[in-house]
């Protein structure tokens, strides 16, 4: 057991196909974790996109956006698009909070709207992520594959099985005719497993 981070950091600059159970594994520990991972987060966005629930991460990360990345010329105008996009009535990306925040929020609006507009809305969406869509996102197939290395169980299913038959001349034959353009491979069809 160590405090050092660098096996993980090594491994974020690899593919889906061949991601590590390590780092799959890394995305359980917390959804700070599995943000801050590039493929977990655009995993994760599929997941909510799938559960009709991406509008809570767009959210979020336009939060973030405004609170650290937008210079402060820009936030005035930049809280009015997302207070129009996520909370306004009739929003496109139309978030789901309660009333509290709901009010808390169009305070903040009416006051002086700043960088910090959508504190409590921030908290109760990822709040909302990190105890509903997260955990169900742990327990999906999706998760579980890529935990497991990728790797599906293979098992046979009842139905029709195809079996090919050949004896070291048909080889001959087969390497022969592939050169002509014939077809000399013999099948037995219809074994059954039921």
């Amino acid at each position: 057991i160590t405090d050092c981070i660098d096996l993980w950091e090594l491994e974020k600059a690899v593919s889906l196909k061949d991601i590590s159970s390590r780092r799959v594994k890394r995305w359980s520990f917390s959804i700070n974790e599995l943000l801050k991972d590039p493929i977990g987060r655009d995993l994760f966005w599929k997941f909510l996109d799938k559960e009709y629930s991406s509008e809570n991460l767009r959210f979020y990360e336009a939060s973030i956006q405004l609170r650290f990345h937008t210079s402060q010329k820009d936030v005035l105008n930049r809280v009015k698009e997302i207070y129009n996009e996520f909370l306004s009535p009739g929003a496109y990306y139309s978030i789901n909070i309660d009333q509290r925040v709901m009010n808390l929020t169009k305070n903040n609006m009416n006051n002086y709207p700043n960088r910090y507009t959508f504190d409590e809305a921030q908290d109760h969406i990822f709040n909302l992520m990190n105890r509903d869509t997260y955990a169900r996102f742990l327990r999906s197939e999706t998760y579980k594959e890529l935990l497991l290395g990728g790797k599906k169980k293979v098992g046979l299913k009842a139905g029709r099985l195809s079996i090919v038959v050949r004896n070291p001349m048909e080889n001959l034959l087969i390497s022969s005719s592939a050169v002509t353009g014939g077809n000399s491979e013999k099948y037995l069809v219809g074994t059954s497993l039921r």
